[in-house]
Formats: C-alpha cells, structure tokens, sequence
C-alpha cells in the first residue's frame, strides 16, 4: 500500500471520529451523529477499499480503548453494546458506498449508498434488539424509525457531494 493511501485513510479515520461526536441524543438511546456520513463519505471518496479499511481502522481503534465512538466512547463495551451493531456494519457501509465510486452511470454511486444503509440499519437493529431483550418492532422505533429522514438525506446528497469533492481534487491533480 502506497503513503498517500495510508495518509487518506488516516485522514478519513480523524474525519469519522470527528463527526461521531456530533449528536444529539435521543430518548431511546440511540443517539443521532454524522459518524455514518463520515462512514459513506470514505467510501465515496477512498472507494470500496480504502473506505473499507478506514472503517475497519476506526473501529480497531476504539475497540481497543481510544475514545472516538459518539460520546467519547471506547473499549469493547461499546462495540458489543446495543449501539454496536452500527458500529460492526462500518466496513461494509463504506464497501458498499465505494463499490460504484468509478462507474460511468450517475444513479450507481446512490444505489450503493443505499444498499450501506440497509445494511447499518439492519445490523444496528438487530444487535440493540439482542443487547437490549426488545423485539424488532420495538428496536425499528427506536434503533431506525428517527433516523430515516437522515439516512434519505444522506442517500440523495452524499454522492452528490462526494462528486464535487473527487471532481476538485482530480482538477487539483490529487488522486485517490
């Protein structure tokens, strides 16, 4: 793996950590951050691999004791938690936001954000339904029904984003 790659992918590390302490907390607690953005941005910009292993550092990261989860959060009891199957569904978020980074149709790269959220809300829903003994009805409302108006606003501009961000940095002569 080149520098540069490890420079970025330590840039986006620094970013998703930033962002997870951007939240507001909410009554069932599940609190609402722009950690998952940080998430589908790596993988929109890093693409599928390096998004992937920007992810995969964060979580190592904080599983082992720094505190960079939302709240300052860290150690494995965050990750085996009710909040960590978001946590542990990061890599493929990120996978699945970069798969279509280089294709030609311009619907692609919203069609992998999508499918990544899917699967954050999935694995999210069903570990706070194990950790916390509720149903999955009970975890949807509370794990994933308050998040949909962001997870859609994350879908629609996220990619767009992501577009202008890669478009300046290729007019800047910076590849990634």
């Amino acid at each position: 793996m080149k520098v540069k790659n490890i420079v970025y992918i330590a840039m986006f590390v620094a970013i998703i950590s930033i962002m997870a302490q951007i939240q507001i907390p909410l009554p069932g607690g599940v609190p609402m951050t722009l950690q998952s953005w940080g998430i589908v941005l790596s993988g929109l910009i890093l693409g599928k691999k390096n998004g992937s292993i920007a992810a995969l550092v964060y979580i190592t990261l904080g599983a082992i004791g720094v505190p960079i989860f939302t709240g300052m959060n860290a150690g494995m009891a965050a990750v085996l938690g009710p909040t960590g199957g978001f946590i542990f569904s990061f890599p493929i978020m990120a996978f699945f936001s970069g798969i279509f980074k280089e294709s030609t149709k311009i619907y692609m790269p919203f069609v992998g954000v999508f499918i990544g959220v899917l699967i954050n809300f999935a694995f999210g829903m069903i570990q706070f339904s194990f950790v916390t003994n509720n149903s999955f009805i009970v975890s949807f409302s509370i794990a994933v029904l308050p998040f949909l108006f962001g997870a859609l606003l994350q879908i629609i501009s996220l990619p767009m984003l992501a577009r202008l961000i890669n478009t300046s940095l290729a007019k800047s002569g910076i590849t990634i």
